[in-house]
């Protein structure tokens, strides 16, 4: 898998992306194009990431972004989120995620 360096990405409005990668320098490169994406368009952006990236993600986008954009980037445990209410319910994680989406 190849990162998508200088792609234009087409922004989300609302919505849920799921990535499954095998490379996971491109998929930190990506992850990364998708964030300048949505800052440039002035958007709020939820990470669910694995514990093994988080502090990987965290450090890329202290590098990237200024103080004040990454006010717009929430970035969250994914074990915590998605079992959140103690199991691994679709209808409860879509709800939540709904909320949150509604909230930003």
């Amino acid at each position: 898998m190849e990162a998508l360096n200088g792609v234009k990405l087409v922004t989300l409005k609302k919505g849920h992306v799921f990535y499954q990668f095998q490379a996971k320098e491109a998929y930190l490169n990506n992850l990364m194009l998708f964030i300048r994406s949505g800052l440039e368009k002035n958007q709020h952006m939820l990470v669910i990431e694995s514990m093994r990236n988080i502090n990987k993600v965290r450090n890329r986008i202290n590098r990237i972004c200024r103080k004040e954009q990454q006010s717009f980037i929430y970035l969250v445990d994914n074990f915590d989120y998605y079992f959140l209410n103690g199991d691994f319910n679709t209808r409860n994680i879509l709800n939540h995620f709904k909320k949150d989406i509604a909230d930003m």
